[in-house]
């Protein structure tokens, strides 16, 4: 498996703005899980991915659940071949392989309940 991490110093933001607050609201945003908003079917082999730390990511939806438990059940979920096909059906297809998926279309997607997974089974993934 190919990683990526780098350095909290690694990266280096641009000046700040005159309107700090603003900034400091997309800061908020950040999280460990992240579903794909426009993945191409002939490159990528995942839709969501799980970081080490919290992250912004622009191709990515950042999500938080109520339970951090709950981030690896989800991850497994749209990567399984069922989460797989049910997110293409709410996406939309823009370019031949390449499919988008707002906002709008993540709340209405129907996902696994996780607090109906036995807890020992769920640490065992």
């Amino acid at each position: 498996m190919n990683t990526i991490h780098l350095r909290a110093d690694a990266i280096k933001y641009g000046r700040q703005k005159k309107k700090k607050r603003r900034t400091d609201e997309i800061y908020l945003r950040r999280a460990k899980f992240l579903l794909a908003s426009r993945p191409h079917l002939n490159t990528e082999s995942l839709i969501a991915t799980l970081s080490d730390e919290e992250v912004l990511a622009t191709a990515f939806w950042e999500l938080r659940f109520l339970d951090n438990a709950w981030e690896k059940i989800f991850a497994l979920w749209f990567n399984s071949t069922f989460g797989f096909l049910l997110y293409l059906q709410h996406s939309e297809n823009s370019m031949g392989q390449i499919f988008k998926c707002k906002k709008g279309h993540i709340q209405q997607m129907r996902v696994v309940d996780p607090s109906k997974i036995d807890f020992k089974k769920a640490i065992a993934l």
